[in-house]
């Protein structure tokens, strides 16, 4: 008897067999199938056990145990696999059915070999003649420990916290092997280790190895300095987070394309073509500014698009490009409060747009022409400095007259020049690009960029070309660095990280308290 046929037998034999709950275990004297050795046995994933599965037929009343057809049946899963094959005499294969037939002692028998899953593994003994079922188990055990996986597989924390590392083991098949002794080393970088506790010690790129005897990993830390930071979610939201990924929160859903803190970091600047927001005639961008609630900056005509915002130092003015059909026109600026919106005068015919204001006010770095190249505006008479540079995205430092911006039409590689167009250097790697909206810290210290192929935020540290990637910032882009966040350590602080992906969100009008007559802020 064999495939439906052994299949029907079986269930109509013992209903619940399928549910591993039929058992036709049989007592010394009375009839049924009697386990003679080799049932209950344990042994590793894809051992072969030393004693062989052996059977005795108890025959009852009128019936003979000798000569009798015995079935062994592998118990097969639900996506066709086993847990535990029998292996026909003389045979090097497996298989999931042998037919064995007893002697004159009534008993029977077949090797089995244990399978990769670890766990209870069964094989259905069967005497069909006589219409016996029975059900031998075996413990199928973890081989040995070949495997790591440590976690969290890259993070961030600050100088002087903590976070406690965890890792599991498994042999070559994936079950978890119990009782290995994981130690953690520092690889390279400025941490440390006590037991499965991480400590950052300076500023840098960790490098931790989690090792037992017979294997390891390795997964990342980046200590970071202290900052908050707000960008603009793939999901059409505006975020804000710290640099170790703590105080995740949704400030507004909006389609914004660029988010930018105003100069106390108590606003988020952005412009929003959503209509849900319902910002203006249809077809504009609009800039606003969320203070606990939003507030329309400028609101443009019909067909026309307010983008790239960026604030002056003193927070007095919003400057802006405006595109009109698609196509980058003057550029503007405009009063937070939404008052004395004016174009620039801009003693160079082109096409001009992506306006960052120098930390005095004077000037603004800007984009121009079809091929976007690096300009240098004076405010007050309108004059041009074309350095000749072929960027785009830029952004002045806070407190310097270094610009830096994305070497691309699109994306690509940071550099930094002064703004006389002398040392051009590229600070970050040549391989990596990033996408359009990038920052400095509020020290000058980091430039602060969204990686274009994945959608990651990397801290790009302008001295030295340190790169310290933030793992929980995928689908994050255009980072802005909030004012006033900026240090170097959070001295004797542990700091506990909460995933943004496991972080309930909150919009802005409840991330926000009063703190003057009609005016909201960001806490």
């Amino acid at each position: 008897m064999s495939g439906p046929s052994l299949r029907a037998y079986l269930l109509s034999a013992c209903p619940l067999v399928a549910a591993l709950a039929c058992s036709s275990a049989t007592a010394p004297g009375k009839p049924g199938i009697l386990i003679i050795a080799g049932g209950a046995q344990s042994d590793t994933v894809q051992s072969t056990p030393a004693q062989a599965l052996v059977i005795r037929l108890v025959a009852g009343p009128g019936q003979s145990s000798v000569h009798q057809l015995v079935q062994f049946t592998s118990l097969l899963n639900s996506d066709g696999t086993t847990d535990a094959y029998v292996i026909p005499p003389g045979s090097p294969g497996l298989a999931t059915f042998v037919v064995d037939t007893t002697g004159d002692a009534g008993e029977a028998s077949v090797r089995v070999q244990l399978g990769t899953v670890a766990g209870t593994a069964r094989v259905i003994v069967a005497a069909p003649v006589l219409g016996f079922v029975d059900t031998v188990p075996f413990t199928v055990l973890p081989g040995a420990t070949t495997q790591i996986s440590a976690a969290p597989a890259d993070t961030a924390i600050y100088v002087n916290a903590t976070e406690t590392l965890r890792a599991t083991t498994a042999d070559r098949f994936g079950n978890t092997t119990r009782g290995r002794v994981i130690g953690y080393t520092i690889a390279s970088g400025p941490a440390t280790t006590s037991g499965s506790v991480l400590t950052g010690a300076a500023i840098g790129r960790v490098t931790i190895v989690a090792a037992s005897a017979t294997a390891r990993d390795t997964i990342f830390a980046s200590v970071v300095p202290l900052g908050t930071l707000a960008a603009i979610s793939f999901d059409t939201a505006i975020v804000m987070l710290n640099l170790d990924g703590s105080g995740f929160q949704t400030l507004v859903h909006a389609d914004a394309t660029t988010a930018k803190w105003d100069p106390t970091g108590t606003m988020v600047l952005f412009n929003d073509a959503s209509t849900s927001l319902l910002f203006g005639p249809g077809g504009t961008e609009s800039l606003a500014t969320i203070s606990g609630t939003i507030l329309i900056a400028d609101n443009p005509p019909a067909n026309y698009m307010d983008t790239w915002p960026d604030y002056s130092r003193d927070g007095m003015w919003i400057y802006f490009g405006r595109y009109a059909n698609g196509a980058p026109q003057a550029m503007w600026r405009v009063h937070p409060d939404g008052t004395g919106a004016d174009s620039l005068r801009v003693n160079l015919t082109d096409n001009n747009y992506m306006p960052s204001p120098s930390p005095d006010g004077s000037q603004l770095a800007y984009i121009g022409n079809g091929t976007p190249l690096l300009r240098i505006l004076t405010i007050a008479t309108g004059a041009v400095f074309n350095p000749g540079i072929p960027a785009i995205s830029p952004k002045w430092s806070t407190n310097s007259d270094l610009i830096a911006y994305i070497a691309g039409e699109l994306d690509g590689p940071i550099m930094v020049v002064h703004a006389d167009g002398t040392g051009s250097r590229m600070i970050s790697s040549s391989s990596v690009s990033y996408g359009i909206g990038i920052d400095w810290s509020p020290d000058g210290a980091w430039v602060v960029a969204g990686r274009y192929q994945n959608g990651s935020i990397d801290l790009i540290n302008v001295s030295s070309g340190l790169v310290l990637p933030l793992p929980f910032t995928a689908g994050l882009a255009s980072p802005t660095w909030r004012p006033g966040s900026s240090g170097t350590a959070g001295a004797g602080r542990t700091m506990r990280r909460t995933s943004a992906a496991r972080t309930t969100t909150r919009r802005a009008s409840s991330a926000a308290s009063l703190t003057a007559p009609g005016s909201l802020r960001l806490r």
